[in-house]
């Protein structure tokens, strides 16, 4: 019988070859079954869409202050996927009314054109829900303070350029809708 020795800090152990072989073949198979992780790709096709605009971005705004009032500020984004493809989420940090400013933003398709997007910024301090869908190639997202009255209400537009630049913009409406005032201009531009 062959054996194999081992010299272990100044005490030898002698070791079967078929357990050195059994603990090398479990420790394969150990290695090989944690680096398999399981697939959840998300089978919604509103995802091809959303899929676009995953990655690092440098962001510059238009940010309303007041009404009639806008500063131009920037920040950075970090824009992930959600369970492999059932949404994203957005991290975004930057300054707004020369104060840190940061929002995070998770949109997530209902069904092949419908989506919910939930948003949570340090300006408000508020999470909001909203809904929409896709509008001649662009998202749009609506917002109303009272749902049956639906006077103040605000729409956001997510609009691809191409793989490397978007916008994401945000506007408010105090008129059930009949006029809209741009509140948040975002221009994406890709940096990873």
């Amino acid at each position: 019988m062959c054996q194999l020795t081992i010299n272990y800090n100044t005490k030898m152990m002698k070791i079967n070859r078929k357990y050195l072989w059994l603990f090398c073949m479990v420790s394969l198979i150990s290695i090989t079954s944690n680096a398999q992780e399981e697939s959840y790709t998300c089978q919604n096709p509103l995802y091809n869409y959303l899929s676009t605009i995953i990655g690092d971005w440098e962001v510059k705004t238009k940010d309303r202050t007041s009404p009639g009032v806008y500063e131009n500020n920037k920040g950075n984004s970090k824009i992930t996927n959600l369970i492999e493809g059932c949404g994203i989420k957005e991290s975004y940090r930057g300054s707004y009314k020369s104060r840190k400013y940061a929002r995070e933003v998770m949109i997530v398709g209902q069904d092949s054109i419908s989506v919910q997007m939930s948003a949570l910024d340090s300006e408000h301090g508020s999470f909001s829900i909203l809904n929409g869908k896709i509008e001649n190639d662009k998202l749009v997202i609506y917002w109303f303070r009272n749902i049956d009255v639906k006077k103040l209400q605000s729409k956001y537009i997510l609009s691809i350029e191409n793989k490397d630049k978007f916008e994401f913009s945000s506007y408010l409406s105090t008129d059930y809708g009949k006029n809209w005032a741009l509140t948040h201009k975002r221009i994406y531009s890709r940096i990873d």
